[in-house]
């Protein structure tokens, strides 16, 4: 369970309640929060939890080499370019659910109730065509299908982590504890790098990040 463990840490997975549920709490033992430091603090890292302690990933704890300042600038620049699809996608999913406060992790996303959603109100299904024009969702662009579309939209957002499929006979995802991070890099790129939040078309997109 160890490898295991630092097999998914070192490949910059996150590890939580929802996407491992059994390592998540193989990880609550301070024992073995000291065998997973013991064989990252060489490689000049270390395990880190999310604010709230929904998830656990692997940190590095000096930046002094330059090689992984570089790596930690690639892995930034990487998720910085994830913030407005998702960010777009997670909108989408307030206003269908008619929601004022983000999505947490351990919440519930279900394909059909999405999908009836979508198909019975225009304006939603435009925002689906939408969000397909960004990059992180290239696949979805040649699909014409709103079936199609959309669970090609949610396979995007499940690759990188932020859900995970917990029912695969009736299409159930739900939140990770990955999020918790996402959500924290938004808010530390928006006061610190004072990036805008838009979409293609200049439209910027609004998120409140109150949970």
């Amino acid at each position: 369970m160890l490898r295991q463990t630092l097999e998914i840490l070192l490949q910059g997975g996150f590890i939580c309640q929802v996407s491992h549920s059994e390592l998540f709490r193989y990880l609550q033992n301070e024992d073995v929060q000291q065998k997973v430091n013991s064989v990252l603090e060489p490689l000049g890292k270390k395990l880190s939890q999310t604010d709230a302690g929904e998830s656990y990933f692997c940190a590095y704890s000096d930046l002094s080499d330059s090689k992984d300042s570089r790596s930690i600038q690639s892995q930034f620049e990487r998720l910085r370019d994830q913030i407005a699809p998702v960010v777009h996608f997670l909108t989408l999913l307030m206003r269908i659910e008619n929601r004022d406060s983000v999505l947490i992790p351990g919440e519930t996303i279900r394909f059909h109730d999405l999908l009836t959603h979508i198909e019975e109100e225009p304006a939603y299904l435009n925002e689906l065509q939408q969000v397909g024009r960004y990059e992180l969702f290239k696949r979805v662009r040649p699909l014409n299908n709103t079936n199609a579309r959309l669970m090609a939209t949610l396979e995007a957002i499940q690759k990188e982590g932020y859900i995970a499929l917990t029912n695969s006979e009736s299409k159930i995802y739900q939140v990770t504890g990955k999020i918790e991070y996402f959500y924290a890099c938004l808010e530390f790129i928006q006061e610190y790098e004072q990036i805008p939040l838009e979409d293609e078309s200049g439209e910027q997109q609004d998120l409140n990040l109150e949970h």
